[in-house]
C-alpha cells in the first residue's frame, strides 16, 4: 500500500483529488489537511510515502512547505498540485517528482501515481534490504550493549511513545533504535503484524478480544495482557476488519 497525504486548503478540491487517487487500489489516503501549519506535524505522525501539496495555501507558501519537508530525515516522495503550470519547474527544483494543474485530469493524475509508485516500491525495497533478512524470522535489537536476535513470532506487539518505539515480547520489552513503525510493518506485513493505530503494530496470534466502540472503530485486548486495551483508529480500521474478516 501506498500511504498518501493531501494537503490543499480548499476541502472540495482534496475531495475531488482523494476520489481520483482513491480509483487506484494501492493508494490509501491516511491523512489530509488544509492547514500548512500541521503538514510537518501530520508527516511524522502518520508517515506518507507521498504527500500531493497545494503551492498556494493561505498559511503557508507550498514551494517553501516543499523544502522543509526535503530537509527531513526520510522525506516522503511531493507531488506539487496548483492552478498554473509555470510553477512547474520551481516545483522540480524543489525536488518534487512530479506536478498535477487544476481542474485535475484523471488520465494525468493515473500517470502520477504510476510514477510515484515505482519510486515508492524503490524505496521500500531499499528499506527492507537494510533489515534483518526476513527469511531468518528474526530481527536483531539492542538492549544493555548488546544486540539479541528474537523470534518474530514472540513479538506481541510494538509501541511508539515519548519519541522511542517499545517492542514487546511476552516477557520482556526492548527500545528500537534500529527501525520505526513504518519500517517495520512494510518489511513484516505478511508476519501476521498489523498496523492498527498511528503508534502501534500487534501480531494478530495474541489479540484475545476485539470489542466494538464508538464510531465504527474498535478496541482490541491482548493475551498475558489483560489490563491493556490498545484503539483501532479510524484509518486503520477499514483494513484491520478485512485481516480479521469482521
Amino acid at each position: 500500500m501506498i500511504r498518501t497525504m493531501v494537503v490543499d486548503d480548499e476541502k472540495y478540491i482534496r475531495e475531488e483529488l482523494i476520489y481520483s487517487l482513491e480509483k487506484h487500489k494501492d493508494i490509501k489516503i491516511c491523512c489530509e489537511t488544509g492547514d500548512g501549519e500541521e503538514v510537518l506535524d501530520f508527516i511524522n505522525t502518520y508517515e506518507p510515502d507521498v504527500v500531493f501539496l497545494d503551492i498556494h495555501l493561505q498559511t503557508e507558501n507550498g514551494l517553501s512547505l516543499a523544502l522543509k519537508i526535503k530537509q527531513l530525515k526520510n522525506p516522503p516522495c511531493l507531488v506539487l498540485a496548483t492552478a498554473y503550470s509555470e510553477y512547474a519547474l520551481e516545483g522540480f527544483e524543489v525536488g518534487a517528482i512530479d506536478y498535477l494543474v487544476k481542474p485535475f485530469d484523471q488520465e494525468r493524475i493515473d500517470k502520477c501515481v504510476e510514477r510515484v509508485r515505482d519510486l515508492v516500491h524503490d524505496k521500500q525495497s531499499v528499506s527492507q534490504n537494510n533489515l534483518v533478512n526476513d527469511d531468518l524470522k528474526k530481527i536483531a535489537l539492542h538492549k544493555d550493549g548488546k544486540f539479541f536476535l528474537i523470534d518474530l513470532d514472540s513479538i506481541v506487539h510494538l509501541e511508539f511513545r515519548n519519541n522511542n518505539l517499545y517492542l514487546y515480547t511476552e516477557k520482556e520489552a526492548f527500545v528500537c533504535t534500529n527501525l520505526n513503525l513504518k519500517k517495520f510493518s512494510e518489511t513484516y506485513k505478511d508476519n501476521k503484524f498489523i498496523r492498527i493505530h498511528k503508534s502501534f503494530i500487534v501480531n494478530i496470534d495474541y489479540i484475545s478480544e476485539i470489542i466494538p466502540w464508538f464510531n465504527s472503530t474498535m478496541k482490541i485486548k491482548l493475551k498475558n495482557m489483560p489490563d491493556k486495551e490498545i484503539f483501532v483508529s479510524r484509518n486503520y480500521i477499514k483494513e484491520f476488519k478485512a485481516i480479521v474478516k469482521i
